[in-house]
């Protein structure tokens, strides 16, 4: 109760940079409660505190933004006119990736190896280097086909529950904050201890992830934001029939654009991480 009536998102919407504290004081406490409670199984019922905590706001948003969409008029102001929201979700994904980066690096290795050890484990399942040409199409096509399973999963979990885009949200941050605080530490054991060791590493990692996390993961806002409209649509089925066809006519062509952009974003996304991001690898 007291930690969804922090923020307002109509307030919120108009700093949406204050959402990276937030994000980072929400996953915080998530890590230290999941560890007092939960110890065992710590590394997932941190992201389910996360879910928690987030979820009311999320549904703000939801609601919020098919108001909004209801009023934009043609096809691309409806897409621009939830341009705030992805920012505010951007923000807010930082805020857990940073939580996660500074707690795996702070805390003592024997508590992060079990705190972040679904994280690693799931690290470890998706990296595959590129080699031959034959090798990047393949690693494309799989990243792409991945990518692709993610952004429906974030559609229908919204479709479902309304905000279940929070889970795609708060799972990734998860994963992307692990890798990143393990390129940390693997580049300052290579350059030696120091500040300008650990900004230089911390550098690396932000341009090694960061550079096509942050079109990935806006991609599967915009699908969480899809389906979200559809699902808080459905709510008005009791405004009489011919008014609701009409809503979800709208609510339906606005989620069609969302989808579309979020999969050009996602063909961005992986171009940038088959032929840029190897580019980084240590």
């Amino acid at each position: 109760m007291v930690l969804e009536s922090i923020v307002n998102y109509l307030s919120a919407e108009k700093r949406p940079d204050e959402m990276l504290l937030y994000g980072f004081i929400i996953t915080t406490l998530s890590i230290f409660l999941a560890l007092w409670v939960f110890p065992s199984y710590a590394s997932f019922v941190t992201v389910t505190f996360i879910i928690m905590a987030v979820s009311p706001v999320m549904a703000q948003i939801m609601q919020f933004e098919k108001e909004k969409q209801e009023n934009a008029g043609i096809w691309w102001m409806q897409v621009i006119a939830h341009k705030k929201a992805v920012i505010f979700f951007i923000f807010l994904f930082l805020g857990f990736t940073l939580a996660y980066v500074f707690w795996f690096l702070m805390l003592p290795t024997g508590i992060t190896n079990s705190l972040f050890s679904l994280q690693a484990n799931t690290i470890a399942e998706v990296n595959n280097p590129t080699g031959s040409a034959i090798a990047i199409q393949d690693t494309f096509a799989n990243i792409f086909v991945n990518n692709i399973r993610i952004l429906a999963l974030s559609i229908l979990f919204s479709l479902i529950f309304g905000s279940g885009v929070i889970f795609i949200l708060a799972w990734n941050a998860s994963v992307l904050g692990v890798a990143m605080a393990t390129a940390i530490k693997i580049a300052v054991a290579a350059s030696g201890n120091g500040s300008a060791a650990y900004f230089g590493a911390f550098s690396f990692a932000i341009v090694r992830y960061l550079l096509h996390g942050i079109p990935e993961i806006t991609a599967f806002f915009l699908g969480g934001l899809a389906g979200g409209i559809i699902s808080f649509t459905i709510l008005d089925y009791k405004l009489g029939l011919k008014k609701f066809l009409s809503k979800m006519s709208n609510s339906l062509k606005d989620a069609s654009m969302l989808t579309v952009s979020a999969i050009l974003l996602l063909v961005l996304a992986t171009l940038i991480e088959v032929f840029v991001t190897p580019m980084f690898i240590l």
